[in-house]
C-alpha cells in the first residue's frame, strides 16, 4: 500500500542547499538564521492552509491558487524567485491569519534574528513553494478539493509541535488579544462601578435632603399672639408674629 503524502516533509524537502545559499546571497543573511526562519515558517504556512481549508470556499481558493502556482514552473525556480521579483503571496497571510501578519513577520524576524524585509521575503517564498507543491499533488494524483482539504487538515495538529519550545505564534498572539479584551474590560467594569457608587452617594443626599425638609415644613405652625381679640360676627382675629416647632419642648 502507497504511503499518504506528507505535505510537511515534502515542503521542507523543498529548501535544498542550494535553493537555502542562494537566497542567503541575495537577502545578505547567514544561513543559520534562513533555515531557522524556515524552520518556523514552513508549519505556519501549512497550518495558515489547513485553516483555511475548513470551508468550502476557502479549499476552493487554495486549490485554485496551488493549481496556477504550480503551472506557473514555481518550484524549477525557487533558488531564483525572489531575485526575479516574481510577486507575494503575502496577503494570503492576511486570509488565513487575519490581523496578524505583521505580527508574525516580526516574531520571525526576532527568533531567527533576520531583518524583517527577510522575513517577510521568505514567508512569501514558503508560500509559492508549498502552494506549488499541492499543485504538483493535486496534478499527479487527481485529488479533488474535498479530499486536498481532508489531506492538510490531518497534519493540521502536528504542525504547531513542530515550532521550537516556546515560540507558539498562533496562540500567543491569540491570548495577547485576549489579555488587552480583558483589561478593556476591567477597565470599563472599574469606570461603570465608579460612576454608579457616585449616583447612589448623590441620591441619598437628595432623598436625605428632601425628607428633612418636607418634614421641617409639615411641623411648622403659626403661633396666636391675641387670642382674645374677637372681631364682630364670632370671628377670631390672629396675628403670626414668628414660627415655633411643635415637636420642640
Amino acid at each position: 500500500m502507497k504511503p499518504q503524502f506528507n505535505v510537511t516533509e515534502a515542503s521542507f524537502q523543498l529548501f535544498t542547499d542550494v535553493v537555502v545559499r542562494k537566497n542567503c546571497d541575495y537577502l545578505k543573511e547567514e544561513e543559520a538564521g534562513v533555515r531557522k526562519a524556515l524552520d518556523v515558517i514552513i508549519p505556519l504556512v501549512l497550518y495558515g492552509l489547513a485553516e483555511k481549508s475548513a470551508t468550502w470556499f476557502g479549499i476552493t481558493e487554495v486549490s485554485q491558487r496551488a493549481t496556477d502556482t504550480y503551472n506557473q514552473q514555481v518550484l524549477n525556480k525557487l533558488d531564483t524567485f525572489l531575485t526575479e521579483g516574481s510577486g507575494s503571496y503575502l496577503f494570503l497571510l492576511s486570509s488565513m491569519y487575519g490581523n496578524k501578519p505583521g505580527f508574525i513577520i516580526d516574531r520571525v524576524s526576532k527568533y531567527a534574528n533576520i531583518k524583517y524585509t527577510s522575513a517577510s521575503s521568505l514567508i512569501s517564498l514558503s508560500l509559492y513553494a508549498v502552494l506549488g507543491l499541492i499543485g504538483k499533488h493535486k496534478a499527479s494524483t487527481g485529488i479533488s478539493a474535498t479530499g486536498l482539504a481532508a489531506l492538510l487538515i490531518s497534519e493540521k495538529n502536528n504542525l504547531l509541535s513542530k515550532l521550537p519550545p516556546g515560540l507558539c505564534l498562533i496562540e500567543e498572539e491569540d491570548e495577547a488579544e485576549d489579555r488587552i479584551s480583558l483589561a478593556g474590560n476591567n477597565k470599563q467594569y472599574s469606570r461603570g462601578w465608579f460612576f454608579g457608587v457616585v449616583t447612589i452617594i448623590g441620591a441619598i443626599i437628595f432623598w436625605g435632603w428632601l425628607f428633612v425638609h418636607r418634614k421641617e415644613h409639615l411641623y411648622k405652625q403659626p403661633v396666636v399672639t391675641d387670642k382674645n381679640s374677637l372681631q364682630p360676627g364670632g370671628k377670631t382675629n390672629f396675628s403670626v408674629t414668628n414660627t415655633i416647632y411643635t415637636n420642640k419642648k
